[in-house]
């Protein structure tokens, strides 16, 4: 049986979408960063070979991509589900 027929998936290049075109011009489409070096060590073993649209080699990079730099934002309120406040969970815990 020919799966590729089963279901009509359109085939179409990341290259056509100018947003995603301009970040594979400069290679990102095949990079796997690994922000840090301690975690995920076997991740080379995945994240390997070559890349399925362009042939190129996958590679991983520890440490952040080079870029602006990271704002230090101020820690954002706790969000509960709507009519639900701080207490209400604390509440709930107790009973629990």
């Amino acid at each position: 049986m020919d799966i590729t027929k089963l279901l009509p998936v359109p085939e179409s290049s990341s290259t056509r979408f100018p947003h995603a075109k301009r970040f594979m011009d400069r290679g990102f489409h095949r990079l796997l960063y690994r922000f840090r070096p301690d975690d995920y060590r076997q991740i080379g073993e995945i994240w390997n070979g070559l890349q399925a649209e362009t042939g190129e080699p996958r590679e991983v990079q520890d440490g952040p991509p080079e870029g602006g730099e990271v704002p230090d934002l101020k820690p954002a309120p706790p969000i509960y589900a709507p009519g639900v406040n701080a207490e209400d969970i604390a509440e709930i815990a107790k009973r629990l």
